[in-house]
C-alpha cells in the first residue's frame, strides 16, 4: 500500500473499515499520481514509486504534507536525472536531505549545492524551524 506511511502517520487513530478504504483510496491516487509524473523523469514507475514511499514515510516526520512531498520528490528525481544520477541511488539520496544527515557522498545533495558544512548546517535549520519545504524548492528551482 503507497500510503502506508500515511497511515503510520494517522497509527493514534482507531483503524476502520473506512479508514482502510481511505486509505486505499489515498494509495490508488497517489499510485496514479506517481505513474504520471514518473514520465516526465528517467525513472521507472516503480523507481519512482519506491522513491516516494520511501520519502512520504520521513518527509511527514518533518513537517511537510503529502503535496509538498510529492512536489519536491518529483523535482529531486528530475534533478537526479539531470545528473546522471543512478536511479537506485536517488531514494537514499532523498531520505538523508529530509533527514538533513547529507552524507559527502550524497551526489544528489552535492550538485545541489549541499555538499559543504555551512549548507548542510542551513538544512537543519531549515528542517527545525519548518521551512524545508521553500528551503529545496529554492534549491530545485529552474534557472
Amino acid at each position: 500500500i503507497l500510503a502506508g506511511p500515511l497511515l503510520d502517520a494517522k497509527a493514534g487513530a482507531a483503524l476502520t473499515s473506512e479508514n482502510l478504504k481511505s486509505l486505499k483510496a489515498e494509495s490508488v491516487g497517489l499510485f496514479e499520481a506517481a505513474q504520471r509524473a514518473a514520465v516526465d523523469t528517467v525513472a521507472t514507475t516503480k523507481e519512482y514509486v519506491s522513491t516516494l514511499q520511501a520519502a512520504l514515510a520521513i518527509g511527514q516526520n518533518i513537517g511537510l504534507n503529502q503535496k509538498q512531498i510529492e512536489e519536491i520528490v518529483h523535482r529531486l528525481v528530475v534533478a537526479a536525472g539531470q545528473f546522471g544520477i543512478e536511479q537506485e541511488k536517488v531514494g537514499s539520496s532523498i531520505a538523508q536531505i529530509f533527514a538533513g544527515s547529507v552524507r559527502v557522498t550524497n551526489q544528489l545533495a552535492r550538485n545541489l549545492g549541499l555538499g559543504s558544512v555551512e549548507a548542510r548546517k542551513q538544512l537543519k535549520e531549515a528542517i527545525a524551524l519548518g521551512n524545508v519545504y521553500d528551503f529545496l524548492i529554492g534549491k530545485t528551482r529552474n534557472g
